[in-house]
């Protein structure tokens, strides 16, 4: 079993995505990581209606002891 996050990005939420994954949804996916014990997730957005994105999260050990400490 994969995970796989999708979002969807508005005309002005597109900019979020300029430079791939958003931090918010970063942290999001490391979480759902942290959880699970899985090592990747896929992150699918659609922006503006009409573009899907891909990509991959790798599991991040440092960040999870961060997350979890907070």
């Amino acid at each position: 079993m994969q995970i796989l996050e999708c979002k969807t990005a508005g005309i002005h939420g597109s900019r979020l995505w300029r430079d791939g994954v958003p931090e918010y949804v970063q942290l999001q996916v490391m979480h759902q990581l942290a959880v699970t014990g899985k090592q990747a997730a896929d992150v699918a957005v659609l922006i503006g209606g009409q573009e899907l994105q891909v990509f991959r999260i790798e599991r991040d050990e440092s960040l999870i002891e961060q997350l979890i400490a907070l």
